[in-house]
């Protein structure tokens, strides 16, 4: 587990220096690369300090001084419907890399894209400097889609970018969730926060 957050942290911070800011009109640079481990739901509940079903209201984006390096990043407002895992607040702001500011823009791909209006479940890690992070980027950010009947499921993170597939018998997260009911969703990753406290 060490090591994957290491690997995790390391990833987060290759992420950073991967944009490339442009200048010119409302220009967003794309990273041009971001490879990750593909991570199973027992790896997302063990690293999130909550998980959440949340709506988002408000994102504002401005700079700051990530991982060494002056980057771009946004805070979205979630208010919160229905906490998962842990004891959450009615209302958080989440940070991710990337956003616009002024005339200049930065996009890292594998970076979890918090779209204001849009519902989701929220794997939710705090960073040493007290800011919650959507956990494994990307593959904590699972959006919430109406289908037929109205049924709420679980869809894919929109910007995933490159994601490794682990060995059998470990199935990745994505996996379990996308696609499915959303009640059921959230009793599947209280069963594993069950079991893996269980083992503890």
């Amino acid at each position: 587990m060490r090591l994957l957050r290491a690997v995790a942290v390391g990833l987060v911070a290759v992420a950073a220096f991967l944009g490339t800011p442009t200048t010119s009109g409302v220009g967003v640079g794309a990273a041009q690369a971001s490879v990750a481990l593909a991570v199973t739901l027992d790896e997302l509940v063990d690293h999130a300090d909550l998980a959440v079903v949340a709506l988002a209201t408000e994102r504002r984006s401005e700079w700051a001084e990530i991982a060494g390096s002056r980057r771009i990043v946004t805070y979205t407002r979630f208010e919160v419907e229905q906490a998962v895992v842990g004891a959450a607040p009615a209302e958080l702001w989440v940070r991710t890399l990337g956003g616009v500011v002024g005339h200049i823009g930065q996009r890292v791909e594998g970076e979890a894209e918090l779209g204001v209006g849009s519902r989701a479940m929220l794997f939710l890690t705090r960073a040493p400097d007290d800011a919650l992070v959507v956990t494994a980027r990307a593959q904590g950010h699972f959006p919430i889609v109406t289908g037929e009947a109205s049924k709420r499921r679980l869809a894919r993170s929109p910007n995933p970018g490159a994601v490794l597939t682990r060995k059998k018998p470990l199935v990745a997260a994505e996996q379990l969730l996308v696609g499915r009911d959303l009640d059921e969703a959230i009793q599947t990753v209280r069963a594993s926060r069950s079991r893996r406290h269980a083992g503890r």
